[in-house]
């Protein structure tokens, strides 16, 4: 957490993304999304409960990607533009987690 807070503090420009979050605690789940601009939830409960107040994108339902700046949101649209296949989009509460398609255990 301290990496990316100190990555943070050093330019607002820089684009942080949080990745391997499974175990997470929910302190610094909480720590990083307020920082992060893009965070991946792995098998993470607490970044998955973070994300129903804070974010603002969501890429994927089973490993999902969390957009919580409009810098962030901005890459993942950026990112579906190359997408060569059919996109669903929908505007709608997030996050959107089938409980068939999560990995168990969240930690």
């Amino acid at each position: 957490m301290r990496d990316a807070e100190q990555c943070r503090a050093i330019s607002e420009d820089a684009i942080i993304f949080g990745v391997h979050l499974t175990g997470i605690t929910r302190s610094d789940a909480e720590k990083l999304c307020r920082v992060a601009d893009l965070v991946t939830a792995c098998a993470s409960r607490h970044i998955r409960e973070h994300a129903k107040v804070h974010a603002i994108l969501q890429a994927g339902t089973a490993i999902p990607i969390f957009a919580f700046t409009p810098a962030g949101k901005e890459l993942l649209l950026e990112r579906a533009k190359e997408i060569g296949n059919k996109l669903f989009l929908s505007a709608m509460q997030l996050p959107v987690l089938p409980s068939d398609k999560q990995p168990m255990p969240l930690i």
